[in-house]
């Protein structure tokens, strides 16, 4: 199966952009890859913040996810949500515990067209327990539901630690209690506070496979998960701008890959289209992803997840069943 690079097929921007706002939250989450907390000041100033969205609007950028850290802990969240929105399909990762009524009011009438509202835990207590911020768990349950009331389109979103995984049902629960149609798991990547975790976080393969099959099973809300089939290599058409306007390709490779450089010194477009971002973006791990019918639909899988298992981003995708040597009947090519 020939490999086709992506800069050959006229990519001259990504599809998203992630934009990482601040590294402020009200949460010290145990698995936090950005490390962040109440007292991490840096924030990307809002008139750079302004500057970065015209120049990624007149490159034809499409979406934008505001992230952190807690991106409502900027500040002057309101008014980049507006400008935001005004430009953008915009996505919001946030706790939901920071803003007031008035604030929660304003998001709603804003209305990004996603909001994915962060549970480390699914009860009071586990919330706590994970975040070391009491009353966090009350105070974000009460803005999913303002939200939901107002139209907001809202999912609940945890990341897939060995805890989390075993707690489906629990999130199921929750789900429906709040009105949220979604629930959403994101791959666990040990970086910053979940590197370091006593122990680990990370599920293992057995649990990761039955977490699937469950998942599969649930009948009262959408369960979106990062395990197989739902692979994907994103760093061909994603990019990140970190909070202190360093691009990199992904948030999940902020340990190990460079950036490519600083907004402060040079423009979206020139690193986009930089050899050194190209180069990245052109790299096809080998067997057996070159002989897979699949190729078109993962390209090797997440690239993040590639690096930390084997340490070189060339490899394919440890999640995949493939490379894990089990048999997919008509999946390689002979």
């Amino acid at each position: 199966m020939p490999v086709v690079p992506i800069a050959s097929r006229g990519l001259v921007r990504p599809f998203e952009v992630t934009i990482e706002l601040t590294r402020r939250c009200t949460l010290e989450c145990l698995h936090c890859i950005t490390e962040s907390g109440p007292d991490v000041a840096t924030e990307l100033p809002y008139e750079r913040v302004l500057l970065h969205f015209e120049e990624l609007k007149r490159l034809g950028v499409v979406m934008v996810l505001l992230d952190g850290g807690d991106p409502t802990c900027h500040s002057r969240f309101a008014d980049v949500l507006v400008e935001a929105v005004s430009r953008f399909v915009v996505s919001l990762y946030t706790p939901l515990s920071s803003l007031d009524e008035r604030g929660l009011d304003h998001l709603a009438a804003v209305a990004p067209n996603h909001v994915f509202a962060k549970f480390p835990g699914p009860t009071a207590l586990k919330h706590v327990a994970r975040t070391r911020a009491p009353g966090a768990f009350e105070r974000a349950c009460g803005a999913v539901r303002r939200l939901v009331e107002k139209g907001q389109n809202v999912s609940v979103v945890t990341v897939g630690t060995r805890w989390t995984l075993a707690e489906l049902d629990e999130y199921v629960r929750l789900c429906v209690e709040l009105g949220v149609p979604k629930l959403n798991y994101v791959r666990l990547y040990p970086l910053g506070r979940a590197r370091t975790f006593p122990g680990g976080l990370e599920p293992d393969q057995e649990q990761r496979s039955v977490f699937a099959r469950r998942a599969a099973g649930v009948t009262e809300v959408d369960v979106v998960h990062p395990y197989f089939p739902r692979l994907h290599n994103c760093c061909r058409v994603f990019a990140t701008v970190l909070a202190d306007e360093s691009v990199i390709p992904c948030t999940y490779l902020r340990e190990h890959v460079a950036p490519f450089g600083s907004l402060r010194e040079h423009t979206f477009a020139e690193l986009w289209s930089s050899d050194a971002y190209r180069a990245h973006r052109n790299i096809a791990p080998a067997d057996p992803c070159r002989r897979c019918r699949l190729w078109d639909i993962c390209q090797g899988g997440c690239r993040a997840g590639a690096v930390i298992a084997t340490g070189r981003l060339d490899e394919a995708d440890p999640e995949c069943p493939i490379v894990r040597g089990e048999i997919i009947p008509g999946a390689l090519e002979e």
